[in-house]
């Protein structure tokens, strides 16, 4: 009986001996999978920052182009507002000239028609009090 007790107890230690090292086996077999996987993603990471690096730079250099377009554009549409100013000055400055000779004109036209209408309301004064000392 002690013989059964020692061979039973002798082959559950070898049988758990056998999953200890299976169990260490898979182990080890999933940290190597492990330090593969990590591998891997540091690899993917290096790229990904690459290409993160290579698409700023791609964005810098379109961002500085669209701001180099601007300014030109800017600069375009200064100098032809700028000429626009210019010659809206000179048809206001023209236009001005114009309409202030026009009301000298005028003044003068309205000066005479008034000095006339004076000298003909003198006259008429001078009549009506000549009729009146004549009477």
């Amino acid at each position: 009986m002690v013989e059964k007790f020692f061979l039973n107890t002798r082959a559950e230690r070898l049988e758990i001996e056998r999953k200890i090292v299976n169990k260490e086996a898979e182990a080890q077999s999933f940290e190597q999978n492990h330090k593969r996987e990590i591998k891997y993603f540091r690899q993917k990471i290096k790229h990904m920052e690459f290409d993160q690096e290579e698409s700023n730079m791609e964005i810098a250099d379109l961002g500085e182009k669209a701001k180099s377009k601007e300014d030109e554009d800017y600069r375009i549409r200064k100098v032809r507002m700028t000429n626009l100013k210019k010659h809206q000055k000179t048809d206001i400055r023209d236009t001005e000239i114009k309409q202030i000779s026009e009301i000298k004109k005028s003044k003068k036209e309205l000066e005479a028609v008034k000095k006339d209408l004076q000298d003909m309301l003198n006259d008429r004064i001078y009549k009506l009090i000549r009729g009146y000392e004549d009477n």
